[in-house]
C-alpha cells in the first residue's frame, strides 16, 4: 500500500515537472514602443572610483556624474522601427584625487546638442 503512494506520488511529481518546464521554453518579447511626441526625462547618475599607479606612486580617484536626459519620440516608420530624439539638458561631472579636483558643469558641445537615433522593436540601433 505504502509503495502505491510512492509510485503516485512519483507519477504526480514527474506529470507536475514535464508541465512546467514545457511552459518554462514560453518567452515573451519586449518591443520597444512610443506614440509620436511622447517624452520621457531619465535622470542618470554613476559614480566611478579608481586606483592607478603613476610614476612609481598609487593616485586614487573617483568620478561622479549626474545627468538629465530628455528623450522625445518622433514615431515609428512602416518597418516599426522606432526613432526618437535625445537631449542631454544637463551635466556635472566632478573629478576628485590626491592631485587635482576638478569639476565640469553643463560642458560645452554637449548640453543642448540633439541625437537622433532609429532602434528595431527589439533595441537594436540602426541609425545615428
Amino acid at each position: 500500500m505504502k509503495s502505491r503512494y510512492l509510485v503516485l506520488f512519483g507519477i504526480a511529481i514527474f506529470l507536475n515537472l514535464n508541465f512546467n518546464s514545457g511552459h518554462a521554453s514560453d518567452s515573451y518579447k519586449l518591443k520597444y514602443k512610443m506614440k509620436k511626441g511622447t517624452t520621457l526625462n531619465y535622470s542618470m547618475d554613476s559614480k566611478m572610483e579608481s586606483l592607478q599607479e603613476i610614476m612609481g606612486s598609487e593616485v586614487e580617484s573617483t568620478t561622479q556624474s549626474k545627468a538629465k536626459i530628455k528623450i522625445t519620440s518622433e514615431g515609428e516608420n512602416k518597418d516599426g522601427n522606432l526613432t526618437y530624439l535625445m537631449v542631454y539638458e544637463s551635466m556635472v561631472i566632478e573629478l576628485l584625487s590626491s592631485m587635482m579636483d576638478s569639476t565640469f558643469k553643463d560642458p560645452e558641445g554637449l548640453i543642448g546638442k540633439r541625437v537622433r537615433k532609429t532602434i528595431t522593436p527589439n533595441g537594436d540601433q540602426i541609425d545615428r
